[in-house]
């Protein structure tokens, strides 16, 4: 009898311990530790980073792994908070990718996190099934055609996902009474990057969109050689300033040498690279040639020569006297 009562003595002090231990430790847990607050941008990247790892098929641990103390961290939660009503919500493009790995996040759960997150991606999915407005429509097109410089995949990937706010024959039918409003004012910058969609889109669009570019050139008035040769100069600067290795009319690598030869010349450069060995060749002769015409006896490379020659024929004289 007094055995079992020690036993639950023994017992109870066991597991007023064991509930004072867990207290502590959830306690500790639950003790916030300093997290550095990053930028806007710095926030961004971060998240951007998380979201590409979920495109690539992270499940809950590497998420985690890669969140660390940042899935507490205040000023992430109101930076992603301000990123989905400001950027995401606010813009007419679709970001349906985007949209989609948010969503996910939110199913494999990250507390207060992957909630906002799932909150903004359903709204943008859910987005894409209202009609787009006028004003709209031109936005997400200007879009597009400013990323046309950078390339066709960027351009390509961009119209893709214009798709999901709108069908291609809706596009069609915008872009007509789009074409219609730019006959007022054409634009010649505009209306060549609008031709340069029949590379990006096909179909009906593509072939819409280049019989409304070339009706802007139409009345457009002929450039002029300057302006056609400044317009090429300007456009190759913006490619290459934006990285990309070949502006779309640049000539081939077999034309670069005069190019250069010319650039150079006309930027007080004496020699470009390729033409230097030849002209270090030649330069004896035309030296030569300068200084006679300044009506000097000897150029400095004649010098040397003309010098050796009188040591021999005074060799010659002296030979010849002691012989006699």
């Amino acid at each position: 009898m007094l055995k079992k009562i020690w036993n639950r003595i023994v017992q109870f002090f066991q597991q007023l311990f064991k509930n004072f231990t867990s207290s502590k430790e959830e306690k500790r847990d639950q003790t916030p530790v300093p997290i550095n607050p990053l930028s806007d941008a710095g926030y961004e990247n971060f998240f951007m980073q998380l979201m590409d790892g979920i495109g690539e098929g992270w499940q809950q641990e590497p998420i985690l792994e890669h969140l660390g103390n940042r899935i507490h961290d205040q000023f992430f939660i109101s930076w992603l908070k301000r990123f989905g009503r400001d950027r995401l919500l606010k813009s007419p493009a679709p970001n349906h990718e985007l949209a989609t790995r948010m969503v996910k996040l939110s199913e494999i759960g990250c507390k207060e996190i992957g909630e906002i997150s799932g909150e903004i991606g359903t709204q943008l999915l859910a987005r894409e099934s209202q009609a787009l407005s006028e004003e709209e429509y031109e936005s997400l097109f200007r879009q597009l055609l400013a990323k046309v410089p950078f390339g066709e995949a960027t351009a390509l990937n961009f119209w893709q996902d214009m798709q999901y706010r709108a069908t291609t024959e809706q596009w069609v039918q915008w872009l007509r009474r789009f074409g219609e409003t730019l006959q007022e004012a054409p634009d010649r910058e505009l209306a060549t990057r609008i031709i340069a969609l029949k590379e990006i889109a096909d179909g009906e669009l593509s072939e819409e969109a280049l019989t409304i570019g070339t009706q802007l050139l139409e009345k457009l008035p002929p450039v002029s050689k300057w302006e056609e040769i400044w317009t090429g100069q300007v456009i190759e600067a913006v490619f290459i300033g934006n990285g990309l290795d070949n502006p779309p009319e640049a000539k081939e690598e077999e034309e670069s040498a005069g190019e250069d030869a010319v650039v150079f010349v006309g930027n007080g450069l004496d020699n470009p690279p390729e033409a230097k060995e030849e002209q270090e060749e030649e330069s004896a002769g035309e030296d030569a040639a300068v200084f006679v015409g300044n009506g000097l006896d000897n150029p400095p490379k004649a010098k040397e020569k003309e010098e050796e020659e009188s040591a021999g024929e005074d060799a010659k004289a002296e030979f010849k006297r002691v012989d006699q």
